[in-house]
């Protein structure tokens, strides 16, 4: 299938490649307006079979899945700053999805304040470090599922975003814990889990490395941000 690229494919290319995924609703309330549903599928549907997009059905096919093909990937190549490492894959597309419904939350379809800055970790993971703001540390041997940067008159922050679906050794949470007491550039971790006792045994490794005295480690739960997004509460921290 041959089909005419867009500006507003590029555009839907761009989104995916900055996030890994993206999924056929958001798609459409982003780039689709006073489109029809079916519309907006139905263009993802052409650019798949013409080999710029694949799709991922999860949740037993409730939820599809967009993720770019490398013919997409090429065609948005060079309207990338420079790259240390060409890629565009997901390796978890269900990871990934709550990685951009956290991280974007509210502003999932714009209206995102001034001053407030989002990098993603396929971003921290391709960008040379030249091209981030002072504020995301450079030589961190972490590398978190995305930052959020907010820079105000008072102060500004990074806030580090960590999302646990499978469980890692206590020796990997040792190792990760080390690496953010020893980088003072970030100033807050929120770690989304699927269960408090998961948070529990977490925010308790962090106490026996002694890592937790600068306090930055904060828990929530994936159920409740499922159920009520960025109004779910920190259960540990601060």
């Amino acid at each position: 299938l041959r089909v005419e690229i867009t500006p507003r494919d590029l555009k839907v290319f761009m989104f995916i490649w900055k996030w890994k995924v993206a999924p056929t609703a958001l798609i459409w309330r982003r780039y689709f307006p006073g489109v029809k549903p079916f519309r907006c599928y139905q263009r993802l549907w052409e650019l798949m079979h013409a080999g710029y997009l694949n799709r991922h059905d999860e949740r037993a096919g409730d939820i599809w899945l967009w993720t770019l093909s490398k013919q997409g990937f090429d065609l948005i190549r060079s309207s990338l700053p420079d790259l240390k490492e060409d890629g565009f894959k997901s390796e978890s597309p269900v990871h990934d999805l709550y990685v951009l419904a956290v991280q974007l939350g509210d502003w999932a379809l714009g209206g995102k304040p001034d001053g407030i800055i989002t990098v993603t970790e396929q971003q921290l993971r391709r960008y040379e470090a030249s091209n981030f703001p002072a504020k995301v540390p450079r030589y961190f041997s972490r590398r978190p599922d995305g930052y959020w940067l907010i820079e105000s008159n008072s102060r500004n922050l990074t806030l580090a975003l960590e999302i646990e679906i499978s469980r890692k050794s206590e020796q990997e949470y040792k190792d990760i814990a080390h690496a953010y007491f020893y980088e003072k550039l970030v100033d807050s971790v929120f770690w989304f889990v699927p269960s408090a006792s998961r948070a529990e045994w977490l925010h308790g490794i962090l106490n026996e490395t002694g890592a937790s005295a600068r306090a930055i480690h904060n828990f929530l739960l994936l159920p409740d941000f499922d159920k009520i997004g960025w109004q779910a509460k920190i259960i540990l921290g601060r």
